[in-house]
């Protein structure tokens, strides 16, 4: 069965070449070839210490773009779908990582997934991950976190794949540079998930760090900012409501009725005093945040993606 499709794996990698190749081969060995016309590989060297040259694969051929400097692996991303976008005509877009924890056996169900739901992007919900307890509890914070914050789900990463019509609203948007993930969500396209297990790297120790998760979260919130401000703002007015209700029953019981304990009139207030000043300085804080971000310069993928490839890349 030959669905005439041509397919573009897109895989950001840094220093981590034998990873690589080891999972260019396990794609070459396990996908099959009749769920695509004829596939190829976009690598994003970001800015490794070290370069080394590709072959070109048995199933397909290897575009390899080196980054100007280190800029992770979303932004990496963002630079890749922009250079599909410009330059190529593919059909389907795929993207994964280059270390093996996006299984290169489970690429087979994202692409008949893809094939059964064309006008959809298929993502990689991971049914599991083999990292420490306390890593667990924290990627578990994390999905909690977002889900109060932004009032959305996330259940899925990199692992990803969609037709082509999507790419111009993601490269567009000035979130992909920081999130794709969170603005494949934020961009409302049609979304089915299918079940994947999460794989063991092929080389070395993984780079996910409690620092590095952190950040990876911070990323994934702030491409709903308007969300978070607003459900902030909400708490914050809740809060100053509560210590206004709070000083009048206080006011009430001291005045007005022989309830009130000597001492306790004036701690009282104190707390709803506390709480009131709280709440105005965290709206003013989420607000000052919110209109700041709005005033800096925004990064648009697609207009902005070759300011971090060397010339000879672009013109090669």
């Amino acid at each position: 069965m030959n669905n005439d499709s041509k397919i573009i794996i897109v895989i950001p990698i840094f220093n981590d070449w034998s990873s690589l190749e080891e999972l260019l081969k396990k794609i070459d060995n396990t996908t099959s070839n009749q769920l695509y016309d004829t596939i190829e590989y976009l690598i994003i060297n970001d800015g490794s210490f070290n370069r080394t040259n590709l072959k070109d694969s048995q199933n397909g051929k290897i575009k390899l773009i080196n980054l100007a400097t280190n800029l992770g692996h979303q932004k990496a991303i963002a630079i890749g779908l922009s250079w599909i976008h410009k330059y190529t005509n593919y059909k389907k877009i795929v993207i994964m990582d280059g270390d093996g924890e996006d299984k290169p056996e489970e690429l087979n169900k994202l692409l008949e997934a893809s094939l059964k739901n064309p006008d959809k992007i298929i993502v990689a919900k991971r049914n599991g991950r083999e990292n420490s307890i306390s890593f667990k509890i924290f990627y578990r914070i994390y999905r909690m976190t977002f889900r109060i914050l932004t009032g959305n789900k996330i259940t899925f990463g990199n692992f990803v794949v969609f037709p082509a019509e999507f790419l111009k609203r993601l490269v567009y948007m000035p979130e992909t540079w920081s999130h794709l993930p969170s603005t494949i969500i934020k961009s409302r396209l049609p979304i089915i998930e299918v079940g994947t297990k999460r794989g063991n790297r092929l080389m070395g120790k993984s780079k996910m760090t409690m620092h590095s998760l952190l950040l990876h979260g911070f990323a994934a919130i702030s491409v709903f900012s308007e969300k978070v401000t607003t459900r902030i703002l909400m708490v914050s007015s809740l809060l100053t409501l509560l210590s206004l209700v709070l000083g009048l029953a206080i006011l009430i019981i001291k005045y007005l009725t022989t309830l009130a304990i000597p001492g306790w009139t004036s701690t009282m207030v104190l707390v709803s005093g506390v709480i009131f000043l709280q709440a105005i300085l965290l709206s003013m804080f989420a607000l000052f945040l919110y209109l700041s971000s709005k005033s800096l310069f925004r990064i648009i993928p697609a207009i902005h993606f070759e300011d971090y490839i060397p010339k000879e890349d672009i013109n090669e």
